[in-house]
């Protein structure tokens, strides 16, 4: 089983590594890293760690995955973001798993309660933090796979340096289940997602911006409708702002 962490410009990738490498499970796993920057620092740190470095020059998280799967045929990949704390649960589980038919993934909760403002997060803003419970299909924060398969993910989609984005994994996933009969496996086991530093009102703000500007004109009416019920119903202040500044901001080519 390969553990591939893509990462960019992420000082927290040096803290995860650290916390998997404190399990003595560890040494079952080939430990490899994308970097989609260039970390002089994560280099020297991977080769002392006895991990596989790979520097990816081409932007963006569906670029690094790609080369992972490039470097990685025929063999199991199982990506994690590069802020996550492990558990020695889900080591174990990712060691004996057998069934090359499965997409396998785990939970993810959160480091600390996703309160931003006073206000607790809820459905889409939480899944902005990727973050989910047990009865959510797989995100990107931790899934994995048998790579026998030609798929690879759309690198028009899902995050290029700093540009929040996504939908890669979904496009992905739903074409290893209907092209390649893949089937969803969740795993008995969990992930801790560290979430502190996006407890803002800020990355909620470039959150709500992208999703307006990657989906249809109807986001924009979907968008007016919920910050009339908010508003109304005095509900989730955090969210209607976000809202409102994604309107306010769609054609400002100064922020992304």
């Amino acid at each position: 089983m390969n553990l591939v962490f893509c990462t960019y410009n992420r000082i927290e990738i040096f803290d995860t590594l650290r916390n998997l490498i404190s399990f003595k499970t560890h040494s079952c796993f080939k430990i490899v890293i994308i970097d989609n920057y260039g970390f002089p620092k994560l280099k020297s740190f991977c080769e002392d760690n006895n991990m596989t470095y790979y520097l990816q020059t081409k932007l963006g998280l569906s670029v690094a995955r790609n080369t992972a799967l490039d470097l990685l045929p025929n063999e199991w990949v199982y990506f994690f973001d590069d802020d996550v704390f492990f558990t020695q649960e889900i080591l174990d589980c990712l060691n004996n798993v057998k069934d090359q038919n499965k997409i396998i993934y785990s939970a993810v909760y959160p480091s600390c309660p996703p309160i931003i403002d006073c206000e607790l997060l809820t459905g889409n803003a939480l899944s902005s933090l990727s973050i989910h419970n047990n009865k959510m299909k797989p995100i990107g924060c931790s899934f994995g796979f048998f790579n026998n398969t030609n798929s690879r993910f759309d690198e028009l989609l899902g995050r290029v340096g700093k540009k929040l984005s996504g939908g890669e994994e979904n496009s992905f996933i739903t074409e290893l289940i209907s092209n390649h009969k893949r089937e969803l496996h969740l795993l008995n086991a969990s992930i801790i997602h560290r979430i502190q530093d996006k407890l803002n009102q800020n990355y909620l703000n470039k959150y709500y911006l992208n999703e307006l500007r990657e989906n249809s004109f109807l986001s924009f009416f979907s968008f007016f409708l919920k910050i009339l019920y908010y508003h109304f119903t005095n509900k989730k202040v955090t969210i209607k702002k976000s809202l409102i500044y994604s309107l306010l901001n769609y054609n400002n080519e100064n922020i992304s």
